[in-house]
């Protein structure tokens, strides 16, 4: 949910993606997932589509029950019998995103950085020059975790690091168009399936720090992908494995992660942490987690042919809305990566 017209003016006076994530806390409203990021009444896409709700199995699920999913998926209690099945579905602003509804959405020209919310003359992904260069948010780590350099004491900003990166991770096996690994933040899960196009997931192991997901997730890229080809995902719908041939991938790397962390005593796949934090090196495989199968909102078939939609290069798009899937809305006329465009300060409309 976004701001009602009678709080407008005070997230105009935020002066940071941070203090607009307070004010949203304090108004109850979701300020870090959103799509929209409020300056000078006009919208900042920041990269996420509004997830607004998901059909678990039968339940109907809002953002703020999202929480209570990752322990229920870690299947603690027993064995799993068959995918828990998950619909997707999203909402632009308060308006729900459905069929037959068309999006015309404008770049007005201007940008602002993502983490501090400056005005910028250009963007690196999605900041400000002087955030890319000193901000820890628009560090190398960040997409690399294995790379972390916190022990080494060279962190951009070692408070924030301390925070962000020593705590809860998944590590998780999904398929998209391809089967492929992948690392969140506990809190993230299933919204980060969701968020990459995968059709079908499962956690493997529950770490304490990202540092370690990511020695893991690097590990895992022996045997699968941890990248998926944005077209051939969109291409591939719905698709899913059968349930038996994921089980089977399920059951591989988990064993591959048993005989790799046994050898050694694993030592080598550990990351060092800090003094203070016991549970930051803790590994735990989860032998019995739940697969979740995903379905999105895909109204026609997608297209054999998808152009990559870029404001920069047509500031302007009025298109039919055709389905979601991931970070993607297609169109009519193509693709649009919500995720390509944070930064960008544009209007936006749907209609019909």
């Amino acid at each position: 949910m976004l701001p009602t017209s009678a709080q407008w003016e005070t997230f105009l006076l935020a002066e940071s993606k941070a203090e607009c994530a307070l004010l949203c806390r304090d108004n109850s409203l979701d300020g870090d997932n959103d799509w929209f990021f409020i300056v000078q009444k006009r919208w900042v896409l920041v990269g996420n589509l509004t997830l607004e709700k998901m059909k678990v199995g039968l339940e109907s699920y809002t953002k703020e029950q999202f929480l209570t999913l990752p322990e229920k998926l870690e299947g603690r209690q027993s064995a799993p019998s068959e995918p828990l099945r998950i619909a997707a579905e999203y909402t632009l602003g308060d308006a729900p995103v459905a069929r037959g509804k068309r999006l015309v959405l404008r770049h007005e020209g201007s940008f602002r950085c993502t983490i501090c919310a400056r005005e910028s003359k250009k963007l690196f992904d999605g900041c400000c020059y002087p955030c890319f260069q000193k901000s820890a948010q628009a560090d190398r780590c960040l997409l690399n975790p294995v790379n972390c350099h916190y022990m080494e004491g060279t962190c951009r900003e070692p408070e924030w690091g301390k925070e962000f990166c020593y705590q809860g991770h998944y590590v998780y096996l999904a398929f998209t168009d391809k089967l492929k690994v992948g690392i969140t933040r506990c809190s993230q899960v299933p919204v980060r399936w969701v968020d990459q196009g995968a059709t079908m997931a499962v956690l493997l192991a529950k770490v304490g720090s990202r540092h370690q997901a990511g020695k893991l997730e690097h590990l895992l890229t022996q045997k699968y992908a941890d990248k998926s080809h944005w077209l051939k995902m969109l291409k591939s719908g719905n698709t899913r494995l059968g349930d038996a041939e994921f089980e089977r991938g399920r059951r591989e790397a988990l064993a591959f992660l048993r005989d790799e962390l046994a050898a050694t005593s694993g030592s080598k796949h550990r990351a060092p942490c800090p003094t203070g934090l016991p549970h930051a090196a803790d590994i735990e495989l989860l032998e019995t987690a739940t697969v979740v199968a995903i379905e999105y909102p895909l109204w026609s078939p997608v297209p054999e042919k998808i152009a990559s939609l870029n404001l920069e290069k047509a500031p302007s798009i009025s298109s039919e809305i055709l389905g979601i899937k991931g970070q993607y809305l297609l169109l009519s006329d193509g693709a649009f990566n919500v995720r390509r465009h944070e930064g960008f300060v544009v209007s936006c409309e749907i209609l019909g």
